[in-house]
């Protein structure tokens, strides 16, 4: 199957047409729907917001230079597609704030999303679940308060089996060892991500404050509405 950055080649070399066969040809019409749904907006410009989109957070773009500022790269790359700089689309385009085109982004990203995503949750959950299986008490280990008939609070335990609790101890160590172990592989996969995904990082960092590299830590799938939500709820809260 093509990149993703191979189809915004293929449709940036005629913008007039329209490309939504070649993006249903390789399941991302869904992706970028919201962008053709555009009201009153010419299929060329439709075209240049998804070749923006594509060339603008993927991780295989060319275009994206660390060393220059942000808005100036993003300027730049609608500047290389034909954009009418000034046009209102592309104004909403480089501010982030039209609505339809943030859901084709947050689409984008979350195609661009690779099977070290699914990988690591999958460890970080089970290292979760080991390592609290690990720290619950067992029957052997057990304390309670109670009152007495002088009003006093007392520390009562059962008697315990030495060799149940060193049994128990022994399988909380295994248990311990396998979370660590999981957690282990989940960090080295993170790391993967971070330098394969450098210059996404540094595109949703600077235009949504967060790193597309940290998602592979949550089981939620990216949505710009849960973005905006997240967003409105911080600058309701007092500094």
């Amino acid at each position: 199957m093509p990149r993703a950055i191979d189809i915004a080649k293929q449709i940036a070399a005629d913008l007039p047409t329209d490309h939504t066969e070649l993006l249903r040809e390789h399941d991302l019409y869904s992706t970028f729907s919201s962008v053709y749904l555009l009201p009153k907006e010419t299929i060329k410009n439709k075209n240049i917001i998804v070749c923006f989109i594509i060339y603008a957070y993927s991780p295989e773009s060319l275009w994206l230079d660390l060393r220059k500022d942000r808005l100036e790269n993003k300027t730049r790359i609608l500047t290389n597609l034909e954009a009418e700089i000034n046009a209102k689309i592309f104004k909403e385009t480089l501010n982030n704030s039209n609505e339809k085109i943030g859901i084709a982004i947050f689409n984008f990203l979350e195609d661009i999303k690779d099977w070290r995503w699914r990988q690591i949750f999958g460890l970080l959950d089970y290292a979760s679940r080991v390592l609290s299986i690990a720290l619950r008490k067992t029957e052997e280990e057990k304390s309670w308060e109670e009152i007495d008939s002088n009003s006093q609070k007392q520390t009562l335990t059962e008697d315990v089996d030495i060799e149940k609790i060193l049994k128990s101890e022994k399988d909380k160590g295994a248990l311990m060892d396998m979370a660590e172990e999981k957690r282990r592989k989940a960090d080295k996969l993170i790391e993967e991500i971070r330098k394969d995904f450098v210059a996404t990082d540094h595109a949703t960092l600077q235009d949504f404050g967060f790193m597309m590299s940290e998602t592979s830590k949550k089981s939620d799938i990216l949505s710009w509405s849960q973005f905006i939500k997240e967003r409105n709820e911080r600058k309701k809260t007092p500094a």
